[in-house]
């Protein structure tokens, strides 16, 4: 389930990546990629998304390259096919000017077009701001074949979900994503996303917390920002 508010969760130590600058506080970003799995679940190939770093991209291949999936099955017959996985990273800068990288599974399903690392929070309704009209909501979508995204459903965890559903509706509305394939042939899945809407107090820009460690980085991405489909692969181990 995506949470559109900063997450938690395990830290994976995997490597180094040189930094031109040594900074005192880790740095988190984000990573995803296209991976292509046999009808025995294994990743055959990973291809990180292209607007990560060359080191980067080397990590991410090297971390899917170990996971193992449960296959999708068809008529009782295992298939290969496609999905795409998502994680978080936190780099830790070293003495000697390079960065400890950790790395933590957090979802999988569609993917991004273009590769994009963070997809984007849909914009708050100017008459709910005005209103003072707040509230966290379960956004579940289809997305078709075709990789158009069409809203199912919008539950209310707080709030009245009523004054954010057009706006909510509108931004599933513009998602475009790259469907999961089984055997060749793209497929539907469906996705549930948590999304929040909250007007920080005055002279206050957000409420998230500030984790100075990797563990608290990657332990808070991986509580709330895990995606929740559909997907006919199922994640086995993703150490």
């Amino acid at each position: 389930m995506t949470r559109w508010i900063c997450g938690v969760g395990l830290a994976l130590t995997i490597g180094s990546v040189a930094a031109s600058e040594s900074t005192a506080a880790p740095v988190k970003f984000w990573a995803n990629a296209r991976v292509s799995i046999d009808q025995h679940g294994t990743p055959q190939r990973v291809e990180p998304s292209v607007k990560l770093g060359e080191v980067v991209r080397t990590l991410v291949e090297q971390r899917v390259l170990r996971w193992r999936f449960e296959p999708a099955v068809v008529e009782g017959q295992a298939k290969a096919g496609v999905t795409y996985v998502f994680l978080a990273g936190c780099a830790v800068p070293s003495s000697d000017g390079t960065f400890d990288v950790a790395m933590a599974f957090t979802g999988h399903g569609p993917g991004p077009v273009d590769g994009e690392l963070i997809r984007r929070p849909p914009a708050y309704p100017p008459n709910a701001a005005r209103a003072g009209n707040e509230g966290r909501f379960r956004v579940t979508m289809r997305v078709g074949t075709d990789g158009k995204a069409t809203l199912e459903s919008v539950d209310a965890i707080e709030g009245n979900a009523r004054p954010f559903r057009e706006a909510l509706r509108a931004w599933v509305g513009s998602r475009l994503y790259v469907p999961e394939e089984v055997d060749g042939m793209p497929v539907s899945t469906s996705i549930s996303s948590e999304v929040d809407f909250w007007l920080p107090p005055p002279g206050e820009t957000g409420r998230a917390p500030d984790p100075t460690t990797c563990e608290g980085i990657l332990a808070e991405a991986v509580e709330k920002s895990s995606t929740t489909s559909d997907s006919p692969f199922k994640p086995l181990d993703t150490d």
